[in-house]
């Protein structure tokens, strides 16, 4: 959300900006061969990942004017970036793909490379919080905490499984999923674990966190835990679960075929809505492969069927 407009990145490398309040498409941005992670924006900019573009098609990230979608300037065009950006202050940071393994820091003005710190293959978008970058190593089962401004390791801290999502941070305190289902807590000052737990699936996406609960996603369920870890309650999706949005008093989530909303202490349903399939010759697409987006009691979903939905969250 931006200035009046929805962001959408496409499979197909398109930065898609339509009016919030009735949808109407403004531009169209061709950004590459595949982008299908969300954009982050700041100001007069949106910054957009992409990857599979192939060894003569520019990748990395582009920097896209939000007035008309001209692209400002693009950086790492050699290198596969699958997951989203993270922007803070002036810097733009990046994580790792398929046979990528680096963390890239950028300038957000320019697109010139700050640094780059080797992750693991896959390694995860960074959270940034008062000049640190935590990181997960996607397929190697350890957790980073980087300095922001260079890039210099200050801690790091293995699991027991592989960590593709990003880490969430609350207060004084790191949380992470692992592909073993198991919950971390870790202290953001040195790695210390404070605690964890197992909740038996397989984790993939980042946790929600607020003062007082923690919404995990993992293959089939969303769950929610107190902040010291113990479980309050379980509520079962048809299929994958996507990073969770809390809004209010709601825990907005999206799985491979619905989005629906749940109260977010005792995880009962408010209320789900289902995406349509769509046919082109002989294929069929349908259901959902992102997070949902809430502004301004609206959630906003995409869909693989090409569709974004401007839902009314009930209050």
């Amino acid at each position: 959300m931006a200035d009046g407009r929805v962001l959408v990145t496409t499979a197909r490398g398109s930065l898609v900006a339509l009016k919030t309040d009735d949808g109407k498409e403004l531009w169209t941005a061709d950004v590459g061969q595949t982008s299908d992670a969300a954009p982050v924006v700041s100001g007069d900019t949106a910054y957009v990942t992409t990857w599979n573009g192939g060894e003569n098609v520019d990748r990395g990230v582009a920097a896209i004017d939000l007035a008309d979608g001209s692209e400002r300037w693009r950086a790492i065009p050699d290198v596969d970036v699958s997951s989203a950006a993270t922007l803070a202050h002036d810097t733009v940071y990046v994580g790792g793909s398929r046979k990528r393994s680096h963390v890239i820091a950028l300038d957000a003005m320019d697109g010139s490379e700050r640094w780059r710190f080797r992750a693991g293959e896959y390694a995860s978008t960074p959270a940034v919080f008062q000049g640190i970058a935590y990181v997960s190593g996607g397929k190697e089962p350890t957790v980073y905490a980087l300095d922001a401004v260079d890039g210099e390791e200050r801690w790091r801290v293995d699991v027991d499984g592989r960590v593709w999502g990003a880490p969430t941070i609350s207060g004084e305190t790191v949380y992470i999923g692992t592909r073993k289902g198991t919950v971390y807590a870790l202290a953001a000052a040195d790695g210390e674990e404070l605690w964890h737990i197992e909740i038996g699936d397989d984790v993939r996406e980042s946790l929600a966190v607020t003062s007082d609960m923690i919404y995990v996603p993992d293959r089939g369920s969303i769950h929610g835990l107190s902040t010291d870890g113990e479980g309050q309650w379980s509520v079962d999706a048809s299929s994958y679960v996507f990073p969770p949005t809390v809004a209010g008093n709601s825990v907005i989530v999206t799985d491979r075929s619905e989005a629906f909303g749940l109260d977010a202490a005792t995880g009962a349903e408010y209320w789900r809505h289902a995406v349509k399939r769509r046919t082109i010759s002989d294929m069929t697409f349908s259901g959902i492969m992102c997070e949902p987006v809430v502004h301004n009691h609206v959630v906003y979903v995409a869909s693989l069927g090409g569709d974004v939905y401007a839902l009314q969250r009930p209050e």
